[in-house]
């Protein structure tokens, strides 16, 4: 409120300069404009669906796979917070089965990769998969690397740990993650 006050306190100096007959009007028409520019900030603010626009550079790959999956690119948004050059993952996932989780966290690891600029492919490290199984409580420490192995059709090599890139089939069912994850939103 006090900058509200400050605000009106400034208009009243401006039109207090004003000749007589124009300080009633533009009085007016200020706090009009200021009363409108408050709504709509508190409006972005408190809409509880703070969702940024896209402010990062969209890779052609990422909207290739967007448009093959006839989403529209804000549905990004949906899974991923993006502000300036942060991204941070707002997405749930709903499976209760680890190798489902883990192939999933894989998967998306590799397109916040990819957004973040960290690569120019939708790739992922093993290790940053294992991190974040372990960070959401389904990392299974006897089978985690032979569940990546029963769907290695999604990668195109599972021999380099630290590079591994997503296969046509992949990153189909990248599309079809994000499709669900939207949808669930």
């Amino acid at each position: 409120m006090d900058y509200l006050k400050k605000d009106i306190d400034e208009i009243i100096t401006f039109v207090e300069k004003l000749p007589e007959k124009y300080q009633q009007k533009a009085f007016e028409v200020m706090l009009s404009n200021l009363l409108n520019k408050g709504k709509k900030e508190q409006k972005t603010e408190d809409d509880g669906n703070d969702r940024t626009s896209i402010e990062i550079p969209i890779p052609v790959e990422i909207k290739g796979l967007f448009k093959k999956h006839n989403m529209p690119m804000e549905e990004i948004s949906k899974i991923f917070y993006i502000e300036k050059n942060e991204i941070s993952p707002i997405y749930e996932l709903n499976s209760s089965d680890k190798t489902t989780m883990e192939v999933q966290l894989a998967l998306l690891i590799s397109l916040e990769n990819l957004l973040e600029g960290k690569t120019d492919k939708l790739e992922f490290s093993i290790e940053d998969v294992r991190e974040k199984c372990k960070e959401l409580r389904c990392y299974d420490t006897t089978n985690f690397n032979t569940y990546l192995k029963k769907r290695k059709i999604l990668f195109k090599d599972l021999n380099d740990k630290e590079h591994v890139i997503l296969s046509n089939d992949g990153k189909n069912e990248l599309g079809i993650l994000i499709k669900e994850l939207v949808k669930n939103e």
